[in-house]
């Protein structure tokens, strides 16, 4: 509906002499995806600081601890993004040390899941090295 002068649009759509005004789209019933509160997304940029980067173990850790989580895990890069949850798809990154990455947590448990991911990466995984 025009706000200026309450009309109804028409758009003229060539099929012989037929002009059919525009449908509104029907509203979603209550309780529809609209009416869900959006999920909590958390975030937070940290270096890889362990001598060998992102490796297969690192990588095996760090997706063994987001999978404890129901939230989604996505870690980014300035060459890439990764499913925080797949142990290839971190190693494919490739992140050596002084990288920095981005995880991104969403989902009812992101804030908790982002802290523990953030505070691994941080001890450097736990290498010695």
């Amino acid at each position: 509906m025009c706000y200026h002068c309450s009309t109804r649009p028409t758009i003229s759509i060539s099929a012989g002499d037929q002009h059919r005004p525009i449908q509104p789209l029907p509203r979603p019933p209550a309780g529809a995806r609209g009416d869900r509160p959006l999920p909590e997304v958390r975030s937070a940029k940290v270096t890889i600081v362990n001598k060998y980067g992102l490796h297969a173990r690192p990588a095996t850790d760090f997706a063994a601890l987001a999978d404890r989580f129901v939230c989604e895990v996505l870690v980014r890069t300035v060459d890439g993004e990764a499913d925080g949850k797949s142990i290839m798809d971190l190693m494919m990154l490739a992140a050596t040390q002084g990288t920095e990455i981005e995880i991104v947590c969403t989902g009812d448990d992101a804030d908790s899941c982002l802290q523990n991911l953030a505070d691994l990466v941080g001890r450097g995984f736990d290498e010695d090295e």
